[in-house]
């Protein structure tokens, strides 16, 4: 008999999106689920909707918050809600495909292992959208273990197999309620540090090549924010903490620095100077030489506004998109 699977998803105003989400989730062709959502105190009309929801389907199991906790704390109680043997995560924003919760579960009993990984489509204004994947066919629809899978998990973050998200994956609820509950209090980032918690109880991991999750691009993560850089950060150093390969941390943090001076360009529309005025104190924080950053962070910036220029019109329809 096919074991029942939790669908938890945490909520916070998302009261545009939330339908198609939940119409995605109740008409999976594997029907042996329960849907978790967790309000995390939205004040928009998401908490009402979902309560419709639940009224009229017994599939749903609506929660909601005494206070606003963030993502991660939110997601930490819909595990504990769970009664079943399998979890996966869904944004309130995304949605999946009608077979997504069936390929997941399929791969996971048939190869044995403790979680699964299915690849995702981004979406904005619901149109598919061109981007970079991390992606190899040679690791695709095997069981990945012993000294491959302890490689795999040294590094979650930018451009490594494992995705960094929670979302698109299937986990077992035993090792996720095993798992030491984290702190970690920001938006951003706050997922690679679930995934990597978890991988350190699993043993084993599936990726498969089927694309069975849609990511609304354009939301809260691919928008600008002052605190981003300290965020990046935050998340840098907590990775070291746990144990996460360091030329891979060290690689990924400096993208990210010239991420942030690129935004700074294209969504704010700062110039050269004005970006580097700010970027002098920025740089005499000891990371950037612990992470070996190499250049004045006057070349970085102007070759980050020479790549944009040369891609001016692709900034613009990405403005105008979202």
């Amino acid at each position: 008999m096919a074991e029942l699977i939790s669908i938890i998803i945490p909520i916070y105003n998302k009261q545009r999106f939330i339908r198609k989400c939940l119409q995605s989730v109740l008409n999976q062709t594997y029907s042996n689920t329960e849907v978790i959502i967790i309000d995390d105190c939205s004040t928009d009309n998401s908490y009402d909707i979902c309560k419709q929801a639940a009224e009229a389907d017994s599939k749903i199991r609506l929660y909601r918050n005494s206070e606003n906790i963030g993502h991660l704390r939110t997601r930490y109680i819909g595990i504990q809600k769970s009664k079943s043997n399998w979890i996966t995560f869904v944004d309130a924003d995304d949605w999946l495909e009608n077979d997504a919760i069936s390929r997941l579960y399929e791969n996971a009993i048939d190869l044995n292992v403790d979680m699964v990984q299915m690849r995702h489509q981004r979406r904005m204004k619901g149109v598919a959208v061109k981007y970079y994947e991390t992606f190899d066919s040679q690791l695709c629809g095997r069981k990945i273990c012993n000294d491959e899978f302890y490689d795999l998990i040294s590094y979650v973050g930018m451009d490594s197999h494992i995705s960094p998200s929670c979302w698109g994956k299937l986990y077992k609820t035993e090792l996720l309620k095993e798992a030491d509950r984290l702190n970690f209090n920001q938006f951003w980032g706050e997922d690679q540090i679930f995934n990597i918690n978890y991988l350190r109880k699993a043993r084993s991991l599936a990726i498969i090549d089927y694309i069975g999750y849609n990511y609304r691009w354009g939301g809260e993560t691919s928008n600008y924010k002052y605190t981003m850089l300290e965020e990046y950060k935050n998340v840098h150093n907590m990775k070291r903490l746990m144990g996460q390969n360091i030329d891979c941390l060290n690689r990924e943090i400096i993208i990210l620095l010239r991420y942030h001076i690129r935004q700074l360009i294209t969504e704010l529309g700062w110039t050269p100077k004005a970006i580097s005025s700010i970027m002098q104190d920025e740089i005499k924080d000891p990371i950037w030489k612990r992470a070996g950053l190499e250049g004045s962070i006057d070349d970085i910036i102007e070759q980050e506004h020479e790549d944009v220029q040369k891609s001016h019109f692709k900034y613009i329809v990405k403005r105008l998109l979202k």
